[in-house]
């Protein structure tokens, strides 16, 4: 005779049951109200927050230290930063790191990736000492097999970003058309077809 998972077990896609976990105050390494400041968490439930939370691995590090290194393959998790700072290092052409960005926390690195399946993008290094509550690609996953409402929430809001970045993409090129010269408009036009063909799959 088959027996019936519990009641807070579900199936995942190769229909072997698998428990929900039921989160506690002292297995949360993250506090819930900070994960509903930032984007990606906005709209979840309290109870689905906490879902999230008990899934996360704090860390500590201390300044330059590598997080991400750009090129890596895909498989690195969503970084909540919660103290400290860090910078994101992205190669010109001529090989050489640049600084494009500075996050304090609290703040949300590498949830790209998670999403997309690709190569980082970008390079990820600690300014300060730091304090982390880390999402396993292995967690996402586990979430998004078992139709955890909470998953399809964080890929909608990630959606969401990912749409807004590129409107706000759209203007800064439309900007520097209107005052670039003829060579740079062929580094801007390359740059457009990153842009608008580039990401599909081939």
């Amino acid at each position: 005779m088959q027996r019936t998972p519990p009641h807070n077990c579900a199936k995942s896609a190769d229909f072997l049951p698998r428990c929900v976990r039921t989160p506690t105050l002292n297995s949360m390494p993250v506090d819930t109200e900070v994960l509903a400041q930032l984007p990606l968490f906005q709209s979840l439930s309290t109870t689905e927050l906490e879902e999230i939370a008990s899934r996360m691995e704090p860390q500590s590090l201390g300044p330059e230290r590598g997080l991400i290194r750009e090129g890596d393959p895909p498989g690195h998790p969503i970084f909540v930063l919660l103290t400290g700072s860090v910078e994101v290092v992205k190669r010109g052409l001529d090989g050489r790191g640049r600084i494009i960005s500075t996050l304090q926390a609290p703040s949300v690195f590498g949830e790209i990736e998670i999403l997309a399946k690709r190569p980082a993008i970008a390079s990820v290094n600690t300014v300060s000492d730091v304090t982390l509550a880390i999402l396993s690609r292995g967690e996402f996953d586990e979430m998004c097999q078992m139709n955890r409402p909470a998953a399809l929430k964080l890929v909608r809001n990630l959606a969401q970003v990912l749409s807004y970045r590129l409107a706000a993409a759209d203007e800064r090129l439309a900007a520097q058309f209107d005052f670039a010269g003829s060579r740079d408009a062929q580094s801007l036009a390359k740059l457009r077809e990153v842009l608008y063909v580039g990401w599909r799959p081939k």
